[in-house]
């Protein structure tokens, strides 16, 4: 246990450090980018799992509070701009007249400043699901069975000793720009021993409990993947829908042993559905499997970030002293002690990846929807190339409904089809939303692949393309933007990749626009 003069001087540089730092600049999504501003953020991290603690005396009783410096400064080295850390531990040493969250926040908080003065981010994970660990919440040992969370937890333990943990630790740390996200949890799931769609409602209420708390920034589920939530479809119903809610700002996926595996294509999908940023939240690869890791890592870099788009990709178990301080990992870790004949090449490998971010900026465009009203809602007429049943016709697609029962479903006889609206009159079209199977929280693997957006004077056309979209990643929502407005009576939407089965699911076809055009004068006066 520190002495009380030890923690005053602590407090001490700590406040002062937070005074002088210069805050870090706030990191947001755009659809599938994290940005600051209208740049790209792109990033190669680490897991530095117990940093908050070392030095304590407590979880991590062979760590000083040098190590923290130095996995910092280790972290900075190999171009790394986020880390990942777990915040709470059952019993800490107390500082004088500290209660336990109060020093779990004063950690928290020395360690925030250091990052804040290296220009490092932090994702701070609020709990752990395995006991193991020793990375889990004052108070929470009863709702741990047989090394796991157990459903007690899930349908409503976590109110107890978490909520009030997740309140006060967001709460006191709401202002400091180093935290990059609030995570509900590492690899959370309710399946183990419970009900597995308890976890979507406790997901919801944490997420809304801290958005209420700190509206500036980003919250993440930290979960290993979608198939381990243990709930079928995996990529769509509940599941999508709880990664489609606006409180959860990105996806995030564990991949080791370069498992690129059904269980992770199916988490980017949902990613790619709800249009939100994903990343490769922790990676590592066994040495005895792998012969040459960094190559393999170098591999894995560009398939993960530059064909399947990941932002971000964070390597687990790192640590930069030359001897085991309890907090890395032996079998997937990137260390000078168990791994130093690759210690070199693996920093190699990611500064690279860094240094090739930094050289190539991208600015991602405020996403503008189109301007007017949803005209579509008061279309007079509509046709089709053919509809699976008289139950799915467009008209089912016009009704502001957004579900698996109300929907635009084509007959599936051909990959092109097509549908078609009279909107009464001529109207000023500015654009219009394409919203497929996923919005309504179907499996998106139903997603359409590829439309036009057509306007003509009639429902049998002559029909003029205003806007082309094409995406092998299917989101759930296409915002159609027109190069110009165009002034038209008919809509069609033309289908020409309806995707896996050629049946094109739209819940909703949304067409924006101004008034009616009035009618030119005839000359005639009206009295």
């Amino acid at each position: 246990m520190r002495s009380p003069a030890l923690a005053l001087i602590s407090l001490s540089l700590m406040t002062l450090g937070h005074v002088l730092a210069a805050p870090l600049p706030q990191v947001t999504t755009r659809g599938n980018e994290f940005v600051i501003g209208d740049q790209a953020f792109r990033f190669v991290g680490v897991n530095l799992r117990g940093i908050a603690h070392y030095g304590e005396g407590d979880v991590l009783i062979y760590t000083v509070p040098a190590h923290r410096t130095e996995n910092l400064d280790g972290v900075v080295a190999m171009g790394g701009q986020v880390i990942r850390i777990f915040a709470p531990i059952p019993s800490p040493n107390l500082g004088p007249g500290l209660t336990t969250t109060e020093e779990l926040i004063e950690r928290l908080t020395v360690l925030l400043d250091q990052c804040e003065a290296r220009g490092i981010y932090a994702i701070v994970a609020l709990t752990d699901f395995y006991h193991a660990s020793g990375f889990r919440v004052p108070g929470d040992d009863v709702y741990y069975t047989g090394g796991y969370l157990n459903s007690a937890f899930f349908s409503g333990g976590y109110l107890v000793n978490y909520l009030p943990w997740v309140q006060a630790a967001v709460t006191a740390l709401q202002d400091h720009s180093a935290v990059f996200a609030w995570e509900i949890g590492n690899e959370l799931t309710a399946y183990t021993g419970g009900v597995p769609e308890d976890i979507y409602p406790f997901v919801a209420d944490v997420a809304d409990e801290i958005q209420a708390i700190d509206t500036d920034t980003m919250v993440a589920f930290g979960g290993l993947s979608v198939q381990h939530l243990g709930v079928v479809p995996r990529d769509g119903g509940q599941t999508l829908a709880m990664f489609d809610d606006p409180n959860i700002d990105f996806v995030t996926v564990h991949i080791y042993n370069d498992d690129f595996s059904g269980d992770v294509t199916d988490t980017f999908a949902v990613a790619y559905a709800v249009d939100k940023p994903i990343i490769v939240e922790e990676t590592g690869l066994d040495s005895s499997i792998f012969s040459n890791r960094p190559a393999t890592l170098a591999t894995e870099l560009a398939s993960w970030m530059d064909t399947w788009e990941a932002r971000g990709v964070m390597q687990w178990g790192f640590q930069t002293q030359t001897y085991d301080i309890g907090d890395g990992d032996g079998i997937f870790g990137m260390d000078p002690n168990f791994f130093a004949f690759d210690w070199d090449g693996m920093n190699a490998t990611y500064l690279a990846r860094a240094n090739l971010i930094a050289a190539s900026p991208v600015t991602v465009p405020e996403i503008v929807l189109p301007a007017g009203d949803n005209v579509a809602a008061d279309a007079v007429g509509w046709s089709s190339s053919g509809d699976f049943s008289g139950s799915y016709g467009p008209d089912k697609a016009i009704d502001g409904i957004i579900s698996e029962a109300s929907k635009w479903t084509s007959n599936g006889s051909s990959p092109t089809s097509w549908m078609a609206l009279d909107l009464g009159g001529l109207h000023t079209i500015n654009g219009a939303i394409v919203r497929s199977a996923g919005a309504a929280h179907e499996r998106v693997i139903y997603n359409t692949v590829a439309f036009e957006v057509q306007t003509g004077p009639t429902l049998t056309g002559p029909w003029t393309t205003r806007f082309s979209h094409s995406d092998t990643h299917a989101p759930s929502r296409v915002v159609c933007n027109f190069a110009a407005p165009v002034d038209a009576r008919c809509v069609r939407l033309l289908i020409t990749d309806a995707g896996i089965d050629n049946y094109a699911r739209i819940p909703e076809f949304e067409v924006y626009g101004t008034d009616t055009v009035p009618a030119e004068l005839t000359g005639f006066e009206m009295r």
